[in-house]
């Protein structure tokens, strides 16, 4: 445990004791997911022009990302039954650039957290860190893909169509174009393509995956779009050429379904956990500060993406995996990402914190929003002088009435 004193600190942040009541809000969206996800994937995988791809005992790589997706275990399992029905041989390869502490250990417990196992998918997982080079881009640099895929007969691609802010504006964001380049790149891949900042990832991207699709043998991809809800709400196989010319638009069609946070602003968000299996599904939301309390445990001390809040809590401090956090960072340049927030000794100094510093004089006018994470806001709390505002909203219910926050003996929420 790592010792922090602020005595003189507390001492001025417990001049600001108001906090306000909260209120339960319920967020209604327009559910348009898939109700048997296994059959509507079937139905595209038992397709012709998918089925006469795969030849009777090809030894065939199947990606697996670090993204917490929707059913991504079973859609999984699901690819893996058709190609070994197929009379295939399939395995999965951890396709997750420097996640996982950017180990082949750690990568293979990442898919675990997220269940895909060897026992549920009826297949092994062959994690390595080693690569091998796959062809070289026209600036004369060489492209590595992961060594179990770069020796396949065949590789199949498994992802969701996702915005990502490191690509924003590109065609080919979080997708099955990035699976290729950034996931079978492992992290010295992951790495090079980075060196040129976002500015580079626009071009990079796509031009280091092209090499590995022109030398590998990328049979097809499962390409998925989350709705709202962060469900599963369309399913695509796609066949070499469609990579290229569908990821832009199923592209297009996730971005449909991220809206704000919420349709009136804030002054403080409080998020409860970040994890490296969460992906956010709303906008950008801009407050004056941000609090963030925990990491989730899955995410194993990973906290890239902490440097995005004003203020921490020492629970987080305490998780933190410093050699996981900066090696996922340093392959992305953005240095800032790890950044470590202002750290107060536990979720109520921490809130008093960013109550004193948002630069409201009359704090009972300061406006806050309460989420579990990026994913899950249809659930939510908001300070009691934003409920009414909010009644005017079709979509939005107030669930009960404002009560106090409740912290534990240990000052904390949960």
């Amino acid at each position: 445990m790592r010792t922090m004193t602020l005595t003189h600190t507390n001492e001025i942040v417990n001049r600001y004791p108001y906090l306000p009541k909260m209120v339960k809000v319920i967020q209604e969206f327009k559910d348009d997911g898939l109700g048997d996800v296994a059959s509507v994937l079937r139905k595209e995988l038992e397709q012709d022009r998918v089925k006469q791809l795969i030849k009777k005992g090809m030894n065939i790589a199947v990606t697996g990302g670090s993204r917490g997706i929707d059913n991504i275990a079973l859609i999984t399992k699901e690819t893996v039954s058709f190609l070994k029905e197929c009379g295939a041989k399939p395995f999965i390869v951890p396709a997750m650039g420097s996640h996982g502490g950017a180990t082949a250990e750690g990568q293979k417990k990442v898919l675990e957290h997220l269940g895909v196992t060897e026992e549920y998918c009826g297949c092994p997982i062959r994690s390595s860190m080693e690569t091998r080079a796959a062809g070289t881009i026209n600036t004369g640099e060489t492209v590595l893909m992961d060594k179990y895929a770069a020796a396949a007969d065949g590789i199949v691609l498994i992802n969701r169509i996702h915005s990502h802010g490191d690509v924003a504006g590109g065609p080919h964001e979080s997708g099955l174009v990035k699976m290729m380049a950034i996931g079978l790149g492992k992290q010295q891949g992951a790495e090079q393509i980075h060196q040129l900042g976002r500015a580079g990832n626009f071009e990079r991207i796509p031009a280091f995956a092209r090499v590995i699709y022109d030398h590998a043998n990328v049979l097809f991809g499962v390409a998925m779009v989350e709705n709202t809800l962060q469900k599963t709400a369309l399913i695509r196989a796609l066949v070499r050429d469609e990579i290229w010319t569908e990821d832009p638009k199923l592209l297009e069609k996730a971005k449909s379904y991220i809206v704000p946070l919420l349709p009136c602003p804030a002054d403080i968000l409080i998020t409860d956990e970040i994890g490296k299996d969460i992906t956010g599904g709303h906008k950008a939301y801009p407050v004056a500060k941000s609090v963030l309390l925990d990491v989730r445990d899955s995410s194993e001390g990973n906290c890239l993406g902490m440097g995005g809040y004003d203020i921490g809590t020492k629970r987080l401090y305490d998780k933190i995996d410093f050699d996981k956090t900066y090696v996922n960072t340093l392959n992305s340049t953005l240095l800032f990402y790890a950044d470590v927030p202002m750290i107060m000794e536990n979720d109520k100094m921490a809130l008093q914190l960013a109550m004193m510093s948002c630069n409201v004089i009359d704090k009972t006018k300061v406006r806050v929003v309460r989420i579990k994470n990026d994913s899950h806001f249809t659930e939510l709390y908001v300070s009691e002088n934003m409920a009414e505002e909010l009644r005017a909203f079709p979509n939005i219910k107030i669930d009960g009435k404002a009560e106090a926050l409740s912290f534990n003996n240990e000052g904390n929420l949960f």
